[in-house]
């Protein structure tokens, strides 16, 4: 399995905003208190992630699938993520990729053991919102 270099980074600023940079991917990840106390239907979560702003930061999206599981590590259970994150829930978070053969259906990661699941986008999931950083 490849080994991620995790960076956190905290802005410093009124807000005291944190956020995890992946510089294996250059992928900016959402990690704040949010991630561990709301659930939202896809559509919300879209919503959410397009108007988050954390400090100087802004451009959120929901994160695809295969984002997802570049910060899945098997080697952990409960949660099966990366060590670096400050915040993390052991629960299935919200991908942008549609489940192909059922309309209306999306993929999810479990983070409790790191699994791939298809949840109806109407359900309530957590959400990390993602950027990329050129």
């Amino acid at each position: 399995m490849r080994k991620l270099l995790l960076a956190l980074i905290t802005v410093a600023s009124v807000y005291a905003v944190e956020v995890t940079f992946d510089s294996g991917t250059s992928l900016m990840w959402q990690d704040n208190r949010d991630v561990k106390k709301s659930e939202y239907t896809l559509e919300q979560a879209r919503e959410y992630c397009a108007k988050l702003t954390l400090g100087e930061y802004s451009d959120f999206r929901v994160p695809t699938l295969r984002e997802l599981q570049t910060i899945v590590d098997y080697r952990n259970h409960n949660p099966a993520m990366l060590n670096g994150f400050k915040y993390s829930v052991s629960d299935d978070f919200w991908s942008s990729t549609p489940y192909v053969y059922s309309p209306g259906s999306f993929w999810v990661v479990d983070f409790k053991k790191g699994s791939s699941e298809i949840r109806s986008e109407r359900y309530s999931k957590n959400i990390r919102c993602v950027q990329r950083i050129q």
